[in-house]
């Protein structure tokens, strides 16, 4: 369900910090052929799809969260 009426912008992109071991990373599924056709058929206006480089320019991140213990759980 679309919010509002102005123009609905989403954004793709396979966050190599959310993966632990590089395999997982490796293996997990690209479709962005596939999600660009979801986003035209449900009326999309802009779709960004940033490369790694383009994210992280300089191949860190400026900012990380650290979630403490929370994030044993």
């Amino acid at each position: 369900e679309h919010v509002g009426d102005g123009p609905v912008v989403v954004s793709v992109f396979v966050n190599p910090l959310q993966f632990g071991e590089a395999a997982d990373l490796e293996t997990y599924p690209r479709t962005l052929e596939a999600d660009l056709v979801v986003c035209a058929r449900e009326g999309v206006d802009v779709v960004f799809a940033p490369s790694v480089d383009e994210v992280y320019p300089g191949g860190e991140p400026e900012v990380t969260v650290e979630p403490g213990p929370l994030a044993d759980v």
